[in-house]
């Protein structure tokens, strides 16, 4: 009897440790955790705006910008799990507004102007190795760029310059880099749209979506030069070269056109952690595009209204840093991190947002292990008390 009532013990004690282990060690649910939800982090070290932002090992780099000292290649480094920064080595050429890609854990940071003007260079930053080399210069003006990384290649979308011919037209050129040749090659077929020449374009960013990318740009029509800023955007597929169907968002800038730089920025979430959609930040507002459903709505509101920021995504998580103040010509620099939790956040994850996500898979095997754990010594225990009763 005494025999049974120990067994019985430990099997109480197993189910209560068990259950423990599960209540401590699981993390806590999306549902626990308030999404579509603004907080802010610890910001850079160095205010800036026109900064290039990349994200490489779930860590996000920033790398050059205007500062209030001019054109800086301040180099630093994010780890959203601590929330503190760390300063690696500068870029070699000091510059403003580049496009920025990374692959196989090397950051490119393409064009942009520099202290000399429009700037042709390429740098690639090592991470591994904290380092820097230069590459082949690019073979068109380096303004108004934006970068993407599609099956091994960067592609480099870029607004056409201006020219008396075609004053003012919906022009986009599209380069590709060939990383392991350090060689560049246009492609075949520009995006134009006749119906809109007399129109000013300006304020554009493109976004990434698998072999595709979603550029996204404003415009200001003839005799309305102060008043009514409108919103196109269009699909461009990297493997066919080939563009595809045209969106018309909803108009999110009136009056006054606060500047013709870098408005806004996007990025995407991978359907991982938060549904698959494409989130646009645009002074204070954020849009969203549903890709699934062609729809498009606001979330809340970014908490400091800015432009001529970075955008950068960890784990389905968004952080948007730096910029200059909305409305303001000459807008203090700001060296602000705010960070996002996208509506419809649905996975695991910790009590603090900025922490590293585990897995569902991990969670499990972890207490799966704390479980076998307690089985064994729960094992142990009345193995050792019949063996007792034996010798008794």
């Amino acid at each position: 009897m005494a025999s049974k009532n120990k067994i019985m013990s430990f099997l109480f004690l197993f189910f209560f440790i068990s259950g423990s282990f599960v209540s401590v060690f699981s993390s806590v649910s999306a549902s626990e955790l308030a999404d579509d939800l603004w907080k802010t982090k610890m910001p850079m070290n160095q205010a800036r705006n026109g900064l290039g932002v990349v994200t490489v090992d779930n860590k996000i780099y920033v790398i050059g910008g205007q500062a209030d000292d001019g054109f800086v290649g301040t180099n630093e480094r994010y780890d959203p799990k601590t929330d503190k920064w760390v300063t690696l080595k500068p870029m070699p050429t000091p510059r403003v507004n580049f496009a920025i890609a990374a692959f196989q854990g090397k950051i490119y940071c393409i064009g942009g102007e520099s202290r000399d003007g429009v700037c042709s260079g390429v740098e690639v930053y090592d991470v591994a190795t904290d380092s820097w080399s230069a590459k082949k210069d690019v073979p068109f003006n380096g303004l108004d760029i934006q970068a993407h990384v599609v099956d091994g290649k960067i592609f480099v979308v870029k607004k056409h310059d201006f020219t008396w011919a075609t004053p003012y037209t919906f022009t986009l050129d599209v380069y590709r880099y060939n990383i392991s040749t350090d060689k560049w090659t246009q492609e075949d077929v520009p995006y134009t749209d006749w119906v809109a020449t007399g129109s000013v374009m300006f304020g554009f960013v493109s976004v990434e979506m698998g072999d595709k990318m979603m550029i996204y740009f404003k415009y200001i029509e003839p005799g309305n030069l102060w008043y009514d800023v409108f919103d196109i955007a269009m699909i461009y597929d990297a493997k066919t070269n080939a563009w595809g169907e045209s969106f018309t968002p909803p108009n999110v800038l009136g009056f006054p056109a606060t500047t013709l730089g870098r408005v806004f920025g996007g990025c995407i979430t991978s359907g991982i952690y938060a549904p698959e959609k494409i989130y646009f930040f645009q002074e204070a507002r954020t849009t969203v595009y549903d890709p699934a459903k062609a729809t498009w709505y606001d979330v809340a509101s970014m908490p400091v209204s800015r432009i001529d920021f970075g955008v950068a995504i960890v784990n389905d998580i968004i952080y948007v840093i730096g910029g200059k103040v909305a409305g303001e010509p000459y807008g203090d620099f700001l060296a602000i991190n705010e960070q996002y939790i996208p509506r419809g956040y649905t996975s695991i994850i910790p009590p603090d947002a900025s922490s590293t996500i585990p897995t569902p898979n991990s969670n499990r095997l972890f207490i799966g292990i704390a479980i076998i754990a307690v089985v064994a010594v729960a094992t142990t225990g009345v193995l050792l008390t019949k063996k007792k009763q034996k010798v008794m």
